[in-house]
């Protein structure tokens, strides 16, 4: 993992130098293992539904629903409190509460009191943590970045994304270990990750009125900011797409696909739920290795028309290795797509804003979803799973084609004075 670079205005010493890349590495450490633990969930939490519950179509949504749900009111609130006080710690506390709740499945599912009810009170707990979580770090990273702003998210995504796909493939070992000891690996991966935060020295953020309630006027300057902006406006709405269209295929139709279609148990489905980490891992490898990207907004709009095609791939009944191959290359377009977007919010939103800012950006993606997801389960129920992959893609493409007609998004280009500052080293 390359550290970023000093500030351009003012060089730094060797020692804060070598501050900041301390503080890099540890904001990478606790991300991964946090991403590490997240995919175990998805893999787990999927299999609990539709492997050891055998829910129905339905059901599968409403679960998903669960999860994305309290995106819809703790993103907001996540992004204010975020912008008030200190980052890393509110990071340290969520995740060892994320690690306590896994471990409370764990227990639940060895008792042997695994309901659907369970799940979704669980879903809906676990999505709260998460929500409060992402504005936080998202924001933190801005303050350890450094210099090259696009080296580091893209680096940072690297990592989101390795752990997020070594947790996915360690989560098939619950068809040796069985699920409660799996469940009781990712409880570790959370607490773990909550050291890497709590070495991180205090953040920078506002403090001045950390003692007030959060208002609702506050919870709304980020939204106002996101939708006056003619950059942030279109890129939102794309986010907004995946949230629509793309949720609901990956964490709704993939387990019912390999339930129904192939007939896999969790080791298949934690192949399935890797290839997308595994494609954007090497997307990003090309990012950074290349550098910035000059027509940002043109490489959005493909990346998501690109994703788009490959679930028309997999609508046509491909092989489970073709499958995975075809998810692969979605993952690739993700990488550009995630990466992109993140560093065009992270540019964008002014200093004050920052946290609120970007749990904008993630609620245009989990708030769509809690509609993509249960209309993936009701879907799946009337046109089939692989019905379901044609639909979305189709409605994917026509999507992106009309926020390109509509927006600004296909001319918006990298900045040439931030591209020259962010070339590679």
């Amino acid at each position: 993992m390359l550290p970023p670079d000093a500030p351009p205005d003012a060089p730094a010493s060797a020692s804060s130098s070598a501050s900041v890349e301390r503080a890099y590495r540890d904001f990478t450490f606790g991300t991964g293992m946090w991403f590490g633990g997240w995919g175990m969930l998805q893999v787990l939490f999927s299999w609990l539904v539709v492997g050891e519950l055998r829910a129905r179509e339905e059901l599968v949504g409403i679960a998903q629903l669960a999860l994305m749900f309290p995106a819809l009111f703790f993103l907001l609130i996540g992004g204010a409190v975020a912008d008030r006080v200190d980052r890393r710690r509110l990071l340290v506390g969520l995740q060892i509460a994320a690690g306590g709740l896994a471990a409370a499945l764990a227990a639940a599912v060895w008792a042997g009191a695994l309901s659907f009810a369970l799940v979704i009170a669980f879903a809906l707990t676990m999505g709260t943590v998460s929500a409060l979580s992402f504005p936080a770090r998202d924001a933190l990273l801005y303050d350890v970045a450094g210099r090259n702003l696009m080296r580091a998210v893209t680096g940072i995504t690297l990592i989101q994304f390795v752990g997020q796909g070594a947790g996915q493939l360690l989560a098939g070992s619950a068809r040796y270990l069985g699920s409660p000891t799996t469940l009781g690996l990712e409880s570790l991966l959370f607490v773990v990750g909550a050291l890497g935060f709590a070495r991180i020295p205090p953040s920078v953020s506002s403090r001045a009125r950390r003692a007030e309630p959060v208002r609702l006027a506050e919870l709304l300057e980020g939204i106002r900011e996101v939708v006056r902006s003619p950059v942030l406006r279109p890129a939102w709405l794309l986010a907004m797409g995946v949230g629509l269209f793309f949720a609901g295929p990956y964490f709704v139709v993939f387990p019912l696909l390999n339930r129904e279609y192939f007939g896999g148990d969790v080791g298949e489905l934690s192949l399935i739920y890797m290839t997308f980490p595994a494609g954007s891992i090497l997307g990003l490898i090309v990012l950074l290795r290349r550098g910035q990207v000059r027509r940002t907004g043109r490489a959005i709009a493909l990346a998501q028309a690109t994703a788009a095609l490959s679930l028309l791939v997999i609508s046509a009944g491909i092989p489970f290795a073709a499958t995975l191959l075809a998810g692969t290359v979605w993952g690739v377009c993700g990488a550009f797509f995630i990466s992109a977007t993140r560093t065009v919010f992270q540019e964008n939103a002014s200093d004050a804003h920052r946290a609120r800012v970007l749990s904008v950006q993630m609620l245009g993606v989990m708030g769509a979803g809690t509609v993509g997801s249960p209309l993936a389960g009701f879907l799946a129920a009337q046109l089939g799973a692989l019905g379901t992959f044609a639909f979305c893609g189709i409605a994917m493409l026509v999507f992106v084609a009309l926020v390109c007609l509509f927006t600004d998004i296909w001319a918006y280009e990298w900045p040439q004075s931030r591209m020259q500052a962010e070339l590679p080293s």
